[in-house]
């Protein structure tokens, strides 16, 4: 009573304590996560605020302009390009030519970046017109080669410098190269009748040939990179999704590759001269599509339910519909340009806001990849905070924050469902394999059961032969002593036989459900051998064979079963007189170190390489080779070896026959036994 009581006074502070242990661990794992997090996020912050500082056109070295001229000093153009952004003279309503500019007077000295169009911050003026943009830049009175960008215009445009046209809508390679002393004049004229985006808007390089060429040529090297890895898993993402009929989202992947190549791709288009506005909208979708598929591959990933995401989905696709629409529709002032702006703004704010949210109760309920998921959704909440802590940003080399976090969000899920397709192979395997195993091993057990129906027919047919003509002779009255005798003899022999095979079939059901015992005593292993031999061997054999028992003179006690050591002798021995006619048997007992070893030998047929992997497994018999019997004797033996804390093996070759040694510890009594007591062992079939 006093135990019964102890017991349940365990069980219930168990079930006080585990909880609490298991909340513990899920805090511990939340704050691990929660600091992961967060310091993905500042990292990124970081990152993205350091390219906003040393890769932005705006920080780069600046120059001194006033009243739409500025000073250069040639030697620094040398290493590095210049970006035209201050004192830009702008003449509104106007396409002005060079011949007749200096007879007009500016309307506004611009700032490049400051404004998003013609209507200069006006909400009440119209986004689209014309303009005339101008620039004079004053260097030594020694002749030089410059270099100046073409200016990312997607309307109508005409570039001049000193007077020549270098550029215009249509033309081809991203830079134009001069020479020039003394002053240099930039005249740019501008038309836009729809956009986004009006005007000059992004500041171009100017500086020596061979420093704007290596600014361009590395950004251009950058980006095609870029892209050709994005394009790369676009097409890998297609094979493998055709593949596995899109079961994961590998379509959605695919997407997003597209997006990032359309939204990165400027370039390549200003290097090969394809400027067009249509340019600008595929650029607008790729940006804005990233967060829709990011929302989208979040939801697949982490089982997100379809109606739960499907707002965001909408909201997202509602974007998308816009931007492919907007070019067509002509508003008639700016302001209403900037409540679109700021439309696109919320929805980039909200989507995030969603990752970050799905991703926390995600990550709480422990759902696969949802950590890293996470994390990548980190780093694109980093990259719109620092595209509002630095406004005025255009990228040099690299890309804008978003479009980074959009690549490394790439190369993230990239990874993980690369990681789950590999998994899902290793499943397959796996499965396959247990497939094939339980298929093998139902047409063995298939076998078994043929072959006991066999091998105890036999015995029963001799049994009811030799009952029936002893009962024939009984009744007739007509018998021998002799003949009821040897009719005896043989019933027994037969009834033992079909004995051993129910036992064996005992032994592995006990073995199967871990309840094999063993009753352990202190026993000689040579004269438990003499006894098998005297005893055992003419009933075993029945092909004329000869035995022959080869000992030590002295040999120490062991610890074992009595009775399951000589079922294993009667195993190997019957097996041994099965495959050999007219041959010799010997049983040998010699001590090696701390064991005794027994072996069992034989000059039959040996055994074929294709076997031996399966010899102490169940059910091995005529499917294997030419065996007869249950097949189980070889894999109780190893069992019952394995159980006394010994071991068992075969060497045998074709035609030179076979021996099985078997080794027991001396005086080594398995863990938990006691000498002279019986004691179960689990033991796995």
């Amino acid at each position: 009573m006093d135990l019964y009581f102890r017991n349940s006074a365990v069980r219930w502070s168990d079930s006080l304590v585990l909880p609490a242990e298991k909340g513990a661990e899920n805090m511990k794992k939340r704050v691990i996560a929660g600091s992961i997090l967060l310091t993905v996020l500042l990292l990124s912050i970081l990152i993205f605020g350091l390219c906003g500082k040393y890769d932005n056109k705006y920080t780069a070295p600046e120059y001194t302009a006033k009243l739409g001229a500025a000073w250069m000093e040639p030697e620094q153009l040398k290493s590095s390009p210049v970006y035209l952004t201050d004192g830009w003279a702008y003449h509104e309503g106007k396409l002005l030519q060079p011949d007749v500019i200096n007879s007009e007077t500016p309307d506004d000295y611009v700032y490049i970046g400051q404004y998003s169009g013609f209507d200069r911050g006006e909400p009440a003026k119209s986004p689209y017109g014309q303009a005339t943009y101008r620039l004079t830049l004053f260097v030594d009175s020694v002749t030089r080669d410059y270099a100046l960008e073409i200016p990312q215009i997607y309307s109508d445009y005409r570039l001049w410098v000193n007077g020549d046209l270098k550029a215009e809508t249509g033309s081809h390679g991203w830079m134009t190269t001069f020479a020039a002393r003394d002053k240099i004049e930039i005249v740019l004229s501008v038309s836009v009748q729809s956009g986004l985006y009006s005007g000059l808007t992004y500041p171009p390089a100017f500086g020596a040939p061979p420093a704007v060429e290596k600014t361009l040529a590395g950004r251009l090297g950058l980006h095609t990179a870029a892209g050709a890895i994005a394009l790369l898993i676009f097409v890998l993402c297609m094979f493998i999704g055709i593949g596995s009929r899109f079961s994961r989202p590998y379509h959605l992947l695919a997407a997003l590759c597209l997006c990032f190549c359309a939204c990165t791709a400027y370039p390549l288009i200003q290097a090969l001269g394809w400027a067009h506005p249509i340019h600008s909208v595929a650029e607008r979708l790729g940006y804005y599509g990233i967060f829709l598929l990011a929302a989208l591959i979040q939801a697949k990933l982490c089982g997100i339910r379809k109606s739960a995401a499907a707002p965001i989905a909408v909201l997202g696709i509602i974007v998308l519909l816009s931007i492919l629409f907007q070019p067509f529709v002509r508003v008639q002032n700016a302001g209403t340009k900037y409540i679109y702006s700021d439309f696109l703004t919320l929805y980039k704010w909200l989507t995030a806001a969603w990752l970050i949210g799905v991703s926390v109760w995600a990550v709480r309920r422990g759902k696969a990849y949802s950590l890293p998921l996470a994390a990548g959704f980190c780093v694109l909440a980093a990259a719109l905070i620092t595209d509002r802590l630095v406004p005025l940003y255009e990228p040099i080399l690299l890309g804008w924050p978003v479009e980074l976090a959009g690549f490394i969000f790439m190369l993230l899920v990239t990874g993980i469902l690369w990681c789950d397709a590999v998994n899902a192979f290793r499943e397959s395997v796996r499965l396959r394999t247990e497939k094939d195993a339980l298929e093998e091993a139902g047409k063995m057990k298939s076998e078994f059961l043929n072959n006991l129906s066999h091998e105890l027919q036999m015995p029963l047919t001799v049994v009811s032969g030799y009952a029936q003509l002893t009962d024939d002779r009984l009744s007739s009255g007509n018998f021998d002593s002799g003949d009821l005798a040897d009719n005896q003899k043989h019933i027994i022999l037969e009834a033992d036989k079909m004995e051993r095979m129910v036992l064996q079939l005992l032994d592995v059901a006990k073995m199967e459900r871990g309840s094999f015992s063993l009753s352990i005593a202190d026993v000689s292993l040579s004269d438990l051998v003499q006894e098998f031999a005297d005893g055992y061997f003419s009933m075993l054999d029945e092909n004329g064979n000869r035995l022959e028992v080869l000992t030590d003179e002295v040999l120490p006690l062991v610890s074992c079963d009595t009775e399951r050591i000589v079922q294993v002798l009667i195993n190997l021995v019957s097996n041994a007189c099965r495959h050999t006619k007219h041959g010799v048997i010997t049983i040998s007992v010699h001590r090696i170190e701390e064991n005794v070893e027994i072996s069992v030998s034989d000059t039959g047929e040996g055994i074929p390489d294709t076997i031996k992997p399966y010899l102490f497994t169940q059910f091995l018999s005529g499917a294997q080779g030419k065996a007869a019997g249950t097949g189980l004797g070889l894999y109780i033996c190893k069992k019952t070896v394995e159980a006394h804390g010994g071991t068992i093996w075969v060497e045998s070759e074709c035609g030179e026959g076979t021996t099985v040694r078997f080794s027991i510890p001396i005086r080594i009594q398995p863990a938990g036994s006691k000498g002279g007591q019986t004691y179960g062992t689990s033991i796995s079939g």
